[in-house]
């Protein structure tokens, strides 16, 4: 399945806040992080993706507009999050993991590929 995304929204590098919990440190979705999550699981249902249980490949271009000093593994933890239970079953399904980061293009976007290993 190939699932493309307006990649905007995500293209921050503060998805997750550093909170304090019980005397604990912790990780909290910023308010951008929430929109960006309930952007995928309607994406998901508008392009029909449907769970996958086993094994995966995960490939994924990131395509960036303007900004250079992009961090890509918030990106991947936030659409891990969103994905889970929606495009596969849980990310440590995941056997294969490759990202590509383009800069220069037109607009922000991310072009995803999961398939399951057969």
């Amino acid at each position: 399945m190939i699932l493309q995304l307006n990649a905007s929204q995500v293209l921050l590098n503060k998805l997750y806040i550093p909170i304090i919990r019980s005397g604990n440190p912790s990780l909290i979705k910023s308010k951008e992080a929430k929109e960006f999550t309930k952007y995928v699981h309607i994406e998901c249902i508008r392009q029909k993706i449907k769970p996958i249980k086993g094994p995966i490949l995960f490939y994924m271009d990131i395509l960036i507009s303007k900004r250079r000093n992009y961090d890509i593994d918030a990106t991947l933890k936030l659409l891990f999050d969103s994905l889970n239970k929606i495009a596969f079953e849980d990310d440590k399904n995941i056997i294969d993991l490759r990202v590509r980061k383009h800069l220069n293009q037109e607009e922000d976007k991310l072009i995803i590929k999961i398939e399951e290993v057969q």
